[in-house]
Formats: C-alpha cells, structure tokens, sequence
C-alpha cells in the first residue's frame, strides 16, 4: 500500500513459505475482509469468451492487408493505362460521329440545293 510519498507500507512481512498457497490466500484474506474469490478473473480463459477473436482470423487480417496493398499498387500502376485507353477511344468515337455527321451534312446541302433549283408550281 503506499503512502503520501510514494513508498509502500509493509502490512505483513513472513520470512518462509511453510504455509504455501493456502496460507498466502488466508494472508490475502485477512488482509482484505471484503475479498470475494469469486470476483477473481482466470487469466486462462479469454476476457470476452464470444467474441470472434481466434488465432487464425488474426492470420488472415494479414492476408487481407497484403492483398488489398497489391491490388491498390496495381491499380496506381495501371490508372494511367485505362485512363488513356478510355480517352483514345472516346477520341476515335468522336472522330466517328464527326464523320458520319459530315457525311449526313453533306447530304442534306445537296437536298437542299436542288429543292433551292426547283421552282414552286404557280397556281
């Protein structure tokens, strides 16, 4: 137990150890009236029995680390890739639907000169 200045007080002091776990117990006892042995948590058994906590989610906690750290780097790597794939295309498919429009453009100016040459019926 300590005191004000951060020096423990020997409550009992017992040079052997003829009495063995049981005469330490009865000591431990003694020393506090309110002791309840049945407050007293086993060391041995998990402090939350269900929890999902098992040696082998623990191992593949790592597993999922490193496969999620190589599919990011790979994506860092091929981000680039696709982006500039997606733009050569899109520029192709623009170039396409230019065309073909110039193509119909083309086509409606010439309707439409030869309507502009043909003359209305009089009435």
């Amino acid at each position: 137990m300590p005191d004000g200045q951060g020096r423990g007080i020997v409550l009992r002091v017992q040079r052997d150890y003829s009495d063995g776990a049981e005469g330490l117990a009865k000591a431990i006892r003694k020393a506090d009236p309110s002791y309840d042995p049945k407050k007293d948590r086993d060391l041995r058994v998990d402090d939350c029995p269900d929890c999902p906590r098992t040696p082998s989610s623990d191992s593949n906690c790592c597993v999922l680390w490193t496969l999620w750290s190589v599919i990011l780097l790979g994506l860092r790597f091929l981000i680039p890739d696709i982006v500039y794939g997606v733009r050569w295309s899109a520029v192709k498919m623009m170039g396409s639907i230019k065309s073909h429009a110039s193509q119909e453009l083309a086509v409606l100016k010439a309707e439409l000169a030869a309507l502009k040459q043909q003359k209305p019926a009089a009435p």
